[in-house]
């Protein structure tokens, strides 16, 4: 694994869909099905999104016992009614440091890299965690026809100890 970049990332607005998983039980259906809401979701479309190529992984809740998997994208996720604005979730973040770690290859072994991320921050005698979640970025380099060939970003929130 490379080392990480460090990038500060302003503050976020994202929209999208939000399901339950349980990491430490190995439940993780719930990231399969809030990317599928998301894709499906009418008022989520092009026209709403900053970055129209970029998407958003998110997990959260880590100093819980059960976490939330948010897919979305940075935009306004336009929406003519209420109805959809209760099926959406949003998630807001503010300005701050993140380690970035990059992974390459399928989806489904994000784990592994997650894994290598978390153990090299916790390894390092110069930065600490600074909150309960991290930040999947996905872009152009993710072709769904090849998804052995993705190359996702990972952001963990971080401050230096000193």
């Amino acid at each position: 694994m490379k080392q990480p970049e460090f990038k500060t990332v302003r503050a976020l607005s994202l929209v999208g869909c939000a399901e339950p998983i349980k990491l430490s039980e190995g439940d993780v259906e719930g990231v399969g099905r809030a990317w599928q809401r998301l894709f499906a979701e009418p008022c989520l479309n092009e026209a709403s999104r900053l970055e129209p190529s970029v998407f958003w992984g998110a997990t959260y809740g880590f100093d819980q016992d059960q976490q939330t998997f948010f897919a979305g994208q940075e935009g306004t996720g336009r929406s003519d009614g209420q109805e959809a604005n209760d099926r959406l979730a949003r998630l807001e973040t503010t300005e701050r440091l993140y380690a970035v770690f990059e992974h390459r290859g399928h989806p489904h072994q994000l784990g592994r890299t997650h894994g290598q991320a978390y153990d090299w921050i916790v390894a390092s005698d110069g930065y600490t965690f600074d909150a309960p979640f991290t930040l999947e970025r996905y872009d152009e380099r993710c072709n769904p026809e090849d998804p052995e060939g993705y190359v996702i970003d990972l952001y963990y929130p971080v401050r230096p100890l000193s």
